[in-house]
């Protein structure tokens, strides 16, 4: 019986609950409980998004290159490529960002490359390869400029 209502509860708890005690009597409903608690890291989803543009002109939006999304990541490391392959800049903290320099100077306008490989509490493997656009010239469209 006490197995039937383990099983029952893990699988609610896996739909149902990101962190969770499971408590059960034994078979003689007595006093005496058993507790059993799981580690919530290994039952929550994990997550990890990265964007694919920045626009570091100082105007206070989109000024790094940082993680859009993410939940649940136990392992990260980032590296940002030139269009050589060339490293300008890693980082292991996923909180971390990139201010599109290297080595104190700012890169130039165009597209660099992302390489991500993470792991998240799930046992989720991530290796992302993307493009990324840096855009700092402030070109708005107005409706004067705007030739259809």
């Amino acid at each position: 019986m006490k197995s039937i209502l383990y099983a029952f509860l893990l699988v609610f708890a896996l739909l149902a609950i990101p962190s969770f005690a499971v408590v059960s009597a034994d078979d003689d409903w007595d006093d005496e409980t058993d507790t059993v608690a799981v580690d919530s890291t290994t039952l929550q989803a994990s997550l990890l998004e990265m964007p694919n543009a920045f626009s570091p002109n100082g105007d206070g939006i989109n000024d790094t290159y940082h993680v859009k999304k993410y939940q649940n990541i136990t392992e990260f490391r980032a590296l940002i490529f030139n269009r050589w392959g060339h490293c300008l800049y890693s980082w292991t903290d996923i909180d971390g960002s990139w201010d599109g320099t290297f080595n104190g100077s700012p890169v130039k306008d165009g597209v660099y490359f992302v390489r991500v490989r993470a792991k998240g509490g799930d046992g989720k493997t991530y290796d992302i390869k993307k493009d990324v656009n840096i855009l700092r010239k402030n070109n708005p469209i107005s409706d004067e400029s705007y030739e259809q």
